[in-house]
């Protein structure tokens, strides 16, 4: 059998589908067996074992791909198909199909075409478009009625009698075939090629599920400079970028000095940090630099300062933090360990509590197309009796004097992420409750508040402003081993803000 595509009206008709989205010519199999039976339609699905058409009749069609001989296609310029019996077997491959999240489907349809990265709906209109997997924001099962009429025009297919090997199939007029494969071989790999699409569509529509958004993370690589009045991190610049495809394997990274989202602060923190996503599956991964591994002193070696050198205070840092969890369509949740350190400084003591147990970390988030919820909670428990950690600010350890301490800490955090009028505000609050006990030295109870927003906005394409404004309240009350009392309470306003370069 001889086959033959003209390459210069093939060319055409794909340009003129990729730019127009809509096509109007519709492709036509007529499947033949082995006793010259055939049947003619558009192919609507195909598996291993079978070949799913809507016949020109409007019915469903199914046949073995083991009895099918050969293979004639034929591009319709208008829809031939009258109407459409939508019954179990076609409704089951019949998907609304959403271009963005905030709209009604574009349009109901069945997938009958791939080329390349492209897939070619056929739709309850007769109509056929012609979409990239990036263009598809979702496919959902739709609620169709038992029967659709659709605008036709009546079509004869020819089958010429050189090219067939059927005889009794041969006519003399029609629209002639664009293709014709007669080879049981290349029969079985052309619908090989056609299930092995068919998958990767269903495997798409089902991560459609998944994800919230078909790309979840910031897509521009970005170059900050920071600044904070107060609080700036000690590498005060940061570099952000993105990898994957839409609804497959996404990461993010950051590396340098800039606010977290997923730390109990809202301060920028010097930090590794990588986000992934694949499919169900979710992580994320975050690491103090200057602090590896878990239980690393922090401020015992020098390499970070306390931001105040007052006679009482107390602030945290992290080691790193690790969370995993799962996703199906905005919401999210995962669960993960944290390595939490303290500084606490009571003249003349100073304390470097280090991690060497694991803090629990919750998270919930919510996120939609132009709003992102998100809520964490983070579970400290550490004490003499499971594990040292107590260090004298000065990297040495009071492990081996036996003395006991405990420490306990439970923080909040909730947070919104608004984008409008081409502008991204984040507002975030973090609530912080816990006690330190010292027998002999002293004793700790804290409570801190933290309000954290950020407006961020581009001004023309590679530039971005973020302004930050933090506002701390901090209390804490010590007890000392001479029954004497203190507190100190404290609010301070930091600002600031970060200059992007994007690419």
């Amino acid at each position: 059998m001889k086959c033959s595509v003209p390459l210069r009206w093939l060319s055409t008709l794909l340009f003129i589908l990729c730019v127009s989205g809509v096509a109007h010519a519709v492709e036509i199999h007529t499947l033949i067996n082995a006793k010259c039976q055939k049947v003619s339609g558009v192919v609507v699905a195909v598996d291993e074992q079978q070949v799913r058409l809507i016949g020109l009749d409007g019915t469903s069609q199914t046949w073995r791909r083991d009895d099918i001989v050969s293979v004639v296609l034929h591009k319709a310029v208008d829809n031939p198909i009258p109407a459409v019996t939508l019954d179990g077997a076609l409704r089951s491959v019949l998907y609304d199909v959403y271009l963005n999240s905030s709209d009604p489907p574009a349009f109901t349809g069945w997938a009958v075409q791939f080329i390349e990265e492209l897939v070619v709906f056929f739709d309850l209109g007769g109509r056929t478009h012609v979409l990239s997997y990036e263009d598809i924001h979702r496919m959902r099962e739709p609620e169709v009625p038992a029967m659709v009429i659709m605008p036709h025009a009546p079509l004869t297919l020819h089958f010429p009698s050189d090219y067939v090997e059927c005889q009794n199939l041969a006519n003399s007029g029609g629209v002639p075939p664009s293709r014709i494969i007669g080879d049981r071989v290349k029969v079985s790999d052309y619908f090989d090629t056609f299930a092995n699409h068919y998958l990767a569509l269903d495997s798409f529509r089902e991560r459609t599920f998944l994800y919230a958004k078909p790309f979840l993370f910031d897509e521009r690589t970005r170059l900050g400079l920071l600044y904070m009045r107060h609080r700036s991190p000690l590498l005060p610049v940061y570099i952000h970028w993105s990898t994957g495809r839409p609804y497959a394997f996404q990461s993010f990274m950051l590396i340098g000095g800039a606010p977290v989202l997923w730390l109990p602060s809202v301060d920028p923190a010097v930090v590794v940090w990588s986000d992934l996503k694949s499919h169900v599956f979710h992580a994320t991964f975050l690491v103090n630099p200057f602090a590896i591994p878990a239980g690393t002193t922090i401020y015992g070696a020098g390499a970070i300062e306390p931001r105040t050198r007052r006679d009482r205070h107390t602030e945290s840092s992290f080691n790193y933090l690790i969370l995993m969890g799962g996703d199906y369509g905005p919401w999210s949740a995962s669960v993960g360990t944290y390595y939490p350190a303290r500084f606490i400084r009571m003249l003349p003591l100073e304390r470097d509590v280090r991690a060497n147990r694991a803090a629990l970390v919750f998270r919930a988030r919510a996120t939609f197309q132009q709003l992102t919820l998100r809520a964490l909670y983070f579970r400290t428990r550490q004490s003499s009796a499971n594990g040292r950690g107590l260090g004298d600010g000065n990297g040495g350890t009071y492990e081996t004097e036996g003395v006991p301490y405990a420490l306990s800490e439970d923080a909040v955090r909730l947070g919104a992420t608004v984008d409008a009028f081409e502008t991204q505000g984040s507002l975030d609050a973090v609530a912080t409750q816990g006690t330190y006990d010292e027998v002999p030295a002293f004793d700790l109870a804290f409570r801190h508040l933290q309000l954290g927003l950020t407006i961020s906005r581009e001004f023309g394409h590679y530039v971005r402003m973020n302004v930050h404004l933090n506002y701390h309240v901090e209390h804490n009350e010590f007890t000392s081993a001479t029954a004497v009392n203190s507190s100190d309470s404290r609010a301070e306003l930091d600002y600031g803000g970060a200059f992007e370069f994007q690419f």
